[in-house]
């Protein structure tokens, strides 16, 4: 794995983004929203229940929040660039460098943690609506 930033193509999204996100449709259906920019350097999953944004790609750069997984395990991997802090508290994003991708288990294992951080959040809604009943219930 190497460490640092990956550089920002900011001509165009790289072409594996939007296999990915059609990938994630086909398994997730109406459970995600796909957003792209008009230009096509960049675009973002969300989670349609939470409303959160879980994966957000620029160029060949796209991150993953949170990350669910074992970072010493997803280490044999050159497509993933970097583990760092995310903007979600105690959790960590994966960068991933798409133009590192060359074999079927890394675009599997991609596919994978994006699934997992959707499952996630989906999880995430869930519960904090099913707190929100108990608390109207209970009033």
């Amino acid at each position: 794995m190497t460490e640092g930033v990956i550089p920002r193509e900011s001509a165009t999204l790289h072409p594996i983004a939007n296999e990915f996100a059609d990938a994630l449709t086909r398994v997730a259906g109406s459970r995600i929203e796909i957003t792209r920019n008009d230009s096509g350097t960049w675009l973002t999953i969300e989670e349609v229940s939470s409303a959160v944004t879980f994966v957000e790609v620029e160029g060949s750069e796209l991150r993953i929040v949170p990350f669910q997984g074992d970072p010493v395990a997803q280490e044999r991997s050159s497509a993933l660039a970097s583990f760092r802090p995310s903007w979600l508290d105690g959790q960590q994003e994966v960068v991933v460098d798409l133009a590192r991708i060359d074999s079927f288990s890394d675009r599997g294992l991609i596919i994978d943690l994006m699934h997992a951080a959707l499952d996630y959040w989906s999880e995430s809604d869930r519960l904090l609506g099913s707190d929100q009943s108990a608390g109207v219930a209970s009033a």
